[in-house]
């Protein structure tokens, strides 16, 4: 599938609400660990995008930007939810 901007995601975030998508942009910011999962923003130049995801499938991001350096880019492929209940 072809990957959605994070304006999209945002402008018609009623649209996608529980529904699988895929993003690509670079990891910026900190890796911050909950548990058995992490939170990551993931950020497509126009915006950042948080991310949930399983601590293990974060292992393999080797680099997260910062305005000294360029983080990894990714792919993520997820269902989007515009407001979680769990993660508020």
């Amino acid at each position: 599938a072809q990957p959605l901007s994070s304006t999209e995601l945002i402008n018609k975030a009623r649209e996608y609400d529980g529904k699988s998508v895929v993003y690509e942009g670079e990891v910026v910011g900190d890796v911050m660990a909950r548990g058995d999962f992490v939170w990551v923003n993931v950020n497509d130049g126009e915006n950042a995008i948080g991310i949930w995801l399983d601590k293990e499938l974060a292992g393999e991001i080797q680099f997260a930007g910062s305005y000294h350096a360029k983080g990894e880019r990714v792919e993520i492929t997820g269902v989007f939810q515009r407001a979680s209940i769990e993660h508020g």
